[in-house]
């Protein structure tokens, strides 16, 4: 409960200035207001930077007993991105709101030795994150630029999906357990992107985005998603992988 209460505020008093002074007028003022406003969408998929981790803490009221864990290498992300920007005499700067959704899995096998099987759990757990970036634009010709910023993503984790088969041929549904505090979401991310105008109103855009530090890791704890069954997966240093396009308004 402790650990929770603390995750909550400091959700709250690193997340909400930082959106406060774009999503309200309250806050001071606002640099991009006059800037050119864009909307589009952007896809692609995540991984991490660090290597892998993860726990495994076998009950020993449970007859299940896991042996190994793998994370996948495909995790589809989808983002809602606004974006605005503001021109300057030689380079430009650039604001973008991602309103994000995406799914992190992979799997692990075990031994049931109460029905004498192996089994292999496939899970996913899903993220929706609200990412704010500002970011240096500097053109390379009439139509691309390159970009590089930094911002701050907050958000919340919802609970992993469990879906096991076992090597009698029985399958499985189920929710998995997360611990409240663990699922939430404050990260400091870096950017670094293309943008290629195809006219004055689409541009296509790649950006790299990564979180190199959790804001609830300061607490001092190591950042771990629960799965299931005493199993947890690392969250170090993950990024997403994007394209996409957006149209001026």
């Amino acid at each position: 409960m402790k650990k929770t209460i603390i995750s909550m505020v400091l959700a709250m008093a690193f997340g909400m200035p930082a959106f406060a002074q774009y999503w309200t007028t309250y806050g001071g003022y606002d640099p991009f207001s006059n800037g050119d406003k864009h909307i589009g969408l952007m896809v692609g998929t995540g991984g991490w930077f660090s290597n892998f981790e993860y726990n495994i803490s076998n009950s020993s009221y449970s007859s299940k007993k896991v042996t190994d864990v793998e994370r996948a290498l495909i995790n589809p992300s989808i983002s809602l991105h606004y974006k605005r920007v503001l021109s300057g005499n030689t380079v430009d700067w650039g604001s973008s709101f991602l309103l994000s959704y995406t799914m992190w899995g992979g799997e692990y096998n075990g031994l049931d030795t109460a029905a004498k099987t192996t089994f292999t759990t496939k899970y996913s757990y899903s993220e929706v994150t609200l990412s704010d970036l500002i970011y240096l634009m500097v053109p390379i010709g009439d139509d691309i630029s390159i970009n590089a910023g930094v911002g701050l993503t907050i958000g919340l984790g919802l609970a992993p999906k469990l879906s096991t088969e076992s090597s009698d041929g029985s399958t499985e549904e189920a929710l998995g357990q997360s611990d409240f505090g663990d699922m939430l979401i404050g990260r400091i991310n870096a950017m670094v992107g293309v943008d290629y105008h195809l006219s004055d109103s689409f541009t296509v855009s790649a950006n790299l985005i990564a979180w190199p530090l959790d804001i609830f890791s300061l607490l001092g704890e190591n950042r771990m998603r629960g799965i299931e069954n005493g199993v947890s997966v690392s969250d170090k240093m993950p990024f997403q992988l994007m394209v996409g396009f957006t149209y001026a308004l």
